[in-house]
């Protein structure tokens, strides 16, 4: 076998074996992310994105409250006005 046969027969089994560690790789990531959803653990992504939602839900909560006091409000006036 010459010189460059071994190299092309290294560089061809170099490229399968780099297929064959993604596809692994690729398996036990999907392995692993499902037993941390059955176990209940959360990665810090998962937490930081719950943040935000908690952060974005009591801002609009917020504006909600307010939003209804100034209907309250425009509902009483317009009684008045009614009334008048």
């Amino acid at each position: 076998m010459s010189t460059q046969d071994k190299v092309t027969y290294l560089r061809k089994e170099n490229a399968r074996l780099t297929c064959e560690v993604s596809r692994w790789h690729k398996k036990s990531t999907k392995v692993r992310n499902q037993m941390r959803k059955l176990l209940g653990i959360r990665s810090s992504a998962d937490a930081s994105a719950d943040e935000k939602l908690r952060e974005e839900n009591k801002i609009l909560s917020q504006q909600l409250s307010e939003s209804m006091r100034e209907i309250q409000e425009l509902s009483k006036r317009i009684d008045k006005n009614c009334k008048d």
